[in-house]
């Protein structure tokens, strides 16, 4: 693994560097994180400057993830210090940073297989109950924003549904 993390950081530096030679001005370097974010390649943080890489979508993809997935998060930092009214992430300014890179597959999304990481997320379902007792099993999402005050209703009574404080593993 070792290997494929030097491998990254130095796409990651000749990324930049084509940048620099392109754009002609200097950029700073990311920072650098890996950490498995469900089927999430990779992740870039504006405000951070940081891109998070999944380690077990690197591993099992080395080349691809190399070549495709680190200069496409490079290019969403990068298109945000060119472009600072940037608005869409996989705009035309982020597709045009990625052609000046000679990124040959200017896609949003990959499509590498996600068995490897399919399981990180937490899958847990939370029990809502309403008046007419029916069972209401949201998911994580759904979850927090219930708690954070959005109400959600039975299809059924038209009572709001709450929570039982009772978490299901699927």
């Amino acid at each position: 693994m070792q290997d494929l993390i030097q491998r990254t950081e130095s796409k990651v530096l000749e990324t930049y560097l084509l940048a620099q030679s392109v754009f002609g001005r200097t950029f700073e370097l990311p920072k650098i994180e890996y950490v498995d974010m469900g089927r999430m390649a990779g992740r870039a943080f504006y405000s951070l400057n940081l891109i998070k890489l999944s380690p077990s979508l690197l591993q099992s993809n080395k080349d691809n993830f190399i070549e495709r997935t680190v200069p496409h998060e490079c290019a969403h930092l990068l298109a945000k210090v060119i472009f600072p009214n940037l608005r869409r992430p996989h705009g035309p300014e982020w597709k045009s940073v990625m052609r000046a890179l000679n990124v040959s597959e200017i896609s949003r999304c990959h499509s590498y297989d996600t068995s490897v990481v399919s399981n990180i997320r937490s899958r847990d379902k939370f029990l809502y109950l309403c008046e007419c007792n029916c069972r209401h099993e949201f998911g994580g999402t759904k979850h927090r924003r219930a708690q954070s005050g959005i109400v959600y209703r039975c299809l059924t009574c038209h009572k709001p549904c709450v929570y039982a404080k009772v978490r299901l593993i699927e």
